[in-house]
């Protein structure tokens, strides 16, 4: 089944942000492990919180044809590859800060 990208962000966007908020708090102090906290625990729980607050929404894409099962994988691959560039970024950041330091 093909999945509209529009429809995709629909859903995803409030993941995205509570998933922001969720991670910075679980690393507090620890921001070397945002990317893995990022992809794995806050995904989720911003899914879970997403799922109790926005119930009704589900109504909207099953009318479209999308189950929450097919949502949420794809959105969780969506997840997975903006993890995937934080690394990359981390990586290089700290590569660029190891040079800088000398």
């Amino acid at each position: 089944m093909v999945i509209s990208l529009k429809h995709l962000w629909q859903f995803y966007k409030p993941i995205l942000f509570i998933n922001l908020v969720l991670s910075m708090a679980f690393c507090m102090g620890y921001v070397a492990y945002y990317p893995y906290v990022f992809m794995t625990a806050g995904y989720l729980c911003a899914a879970g919180l997403v799922r109790l607050f926005e119930r009704n929404t589900k109504f909207l894409f099953y009318n479209l044809g999308l189950s929450r099962k097919d949502l949420l994988v794809y959105t969780f691959i969506a997840n997975l590859l903006i993890s995937l560039l934080l690394l990359g970024l981390f990586h290089l950041l700290s590569l660029a800060y190891d040079e800088f330091k000398g």
